[in-house]
């Protein structure tokens, strides 16, 4: 295969200083060239002194080196070709050549590599035709039990590239799902966070329960009751669904009357929505996967089974610090958890109140919207079948109120009160204390609800108010 087709363009500024070393373009850009899939993020191997290639690589294209490890000889160059953002990952040949490196990789997909000097494709596993014939294939017998991580890796690529294991990978894989317990919380805390970001990551889950590796990723979720594991994958799958039909780029017209429905409730919300799902903390990981996240562990659980907050103190907050998530992200999948009794309740009710709904706004927080659609697909995903017409309706409508009466009015819900703490303690003759903070939390609430409008209305408001508790 010749140099133009395999060298990839956006190394094209490099060429000349790759020219000194053996260097290898290896892995995952590889396969997906051949998949026809883009990818931006490029693994090297280098028959010499890998991070010194990558300091004059950054040089050549002003970009940023960071040394990951000294030791092992890896570094990472970050650059922007063509408005895109490369991450250029280089790593010291520590086989002996390049075929053995490839041999001790997990899969024959994964084990293809080009040569930077003459752009021919290096493949010793039969990788590019397991890749033909849609299979998925370990490199060798041992792969999973060298790395368990690999049976996490094994679900991911089967599901996102559409690949069948092989009888050996399969055999392979069930030997070694055991040794996943000796693999750090973090790389498989990582890895679950790649399978939730799959286009179809109930798929995915569906397959590890299959496969007996759920237990594994979020222990004490297997021993539970039958009544809430039920259903846990359709709730991510519902989530999943949701969150396609609502995408603001999204484009054509409704597939089903629900589908059109649902966009014409969220409306031109739909980027807000969205904004809120794509919020990545500092770690990297967004909101979406936590949510999918929260989503599976709470399955069905309702007021009428396990309740969210039952069902989180059992073992979803245990899941969570397993994980190694950060105590933002446990507050947040600990949030949606408490909001949704809150909404199955609004459900039930015959007239909406606004009092409810502030009430909602005030336990969500910014979670607001992850908790709304986190009910929505519960709701779809019926644990006794598809929920009935007039069941979607009430869904439906508790939505709007939510939408209308809580989500659309935050900014009223979040004005400061009309008197601040010292006025309240000069109005009423009292000290600091919780008996201020009390009352500054009802003022809020009137005034979130247009029951006091001006500093006269909210004087009144409170000398009423602390004369009833007094009396």
């Amino acid at each position: 295969m010749s140099e133009e087709r395999l060298i990839p363009n956006i190394l094209e500024d490099l060429l000349l200083v790759f020219s000194g070393s053996p260097i290898w373009l290896v892995g995952g850009w590889v396969r997906d060239y051949f998949l026809q899939r883009e990818s931006h993020d490029l693994d090297l191997v280098i028959d010499g002194d890998a991070i010194a290639v990558g300091r004059a690589c950054a040089d050549a294209v002003d970009g940023d080196v960071y040394v990951l490890d000294a030791e092992r000889n890896i570094c990472r160059v970050l650059y922007t070709k063509d408005g895109h953002r490369i991450t250029l990952d280089l790593a010291a040949l520590r086989a002996n050549g390049i075929e053995a490196d490839l041999n001790a990789r997990d899969f024959s997909i994964n084990a293809l590599a080009i040569n930077l000097h003459d752009g021919k494709l290096v493949d010793p596993t039969g990788g590019l035709r397991d890749l033909k014939d849609g299979l998925l294939e370990i490199c060798a017998p041992d792969s999973f039990r060298r790395d368990p991580i690999r049976t996490l890796r094994a679900v991911r690529f089967a599901v996102d590239l559409d690949l069948r294991w092989t009888a050996a990978t399969l055999s392979g894989l069930r030997s070694a799902k055991g040794f996943l317990s000796s693999v750090s919380a973090e790389r498989i805390r990582d890895e679950l966070f790649h399978i939730l970001g799959l286009t179809q990551p109930d798929a995915a889950l569906r397959l590890m329960e299959h496969e007996g590796l759920v237990g594994y990723v979020l222990p004490g979720t297997e021993s539970d009751s039958e009544e809430p594991v039920r259903g846990r994958a359709d709730i991510v799958s519902q989530a999943r669904q949701l969150m396609n039909w609502l995408s603001p780029e999204r484009g054509g017209h409704a597939g089903s009357m629900l589908e059109a429905q649902i966009l014409q409730l969220m409306g031109s919300r739909r980027r807000d929505l969205f904004s809120a799902l794509e919020y990545t903390n500092p770690s990297g990981r967004r909101r979406r996967e936590l949510l999918l996240l929260g989503g599976y562990l709470l399955g069905q659980a309702s007021l009428k089974t396990h309740a969210p907050s039952q069902v989180y103190e059992q073992y979803g907050k245990s899941v969570m610090q397993h994980l190694r998530l950060s105590r933002a992200e446990q507050a947040f999948v600990e949030t949606i958890f408490a909001v949704q009794p809150l909404l199955e309740e609004l459900a039930a009710e015959q007239e909406f109140q606004a009092s409810m709904g502030y009430h909602i706004y005030r336990v969500a927080g910014d979670a607001l919207w992850s908790a709304l659609l986190l009910f929505l697909a519960r709701a779809l995903a019926h644990s006794e079948g598809p929920p009935s017409p007039d069941e979607i309706q009430q869904v439906l409508a508790t939505a709007a109120f939510l939408i209308e009466d809580v989500v659309d009015k935050q900014k009223v819900f979040s004005m400061e009160p009309l008197l601040n703490g010292d006025a309240i303690q000069n109005l009423l003759d009292i000290g600091p204390g919780r008996d201020v903070g009390w009352v500054l939390s009802m003022l809020k609430e009137e005034q979130a609800l247009g029951k006091v409008q001006t500093p006269e209305e909210a004087s009144a408001f409170i000398k009423a108010l602390w004369s009833r508790r007094s009396s």
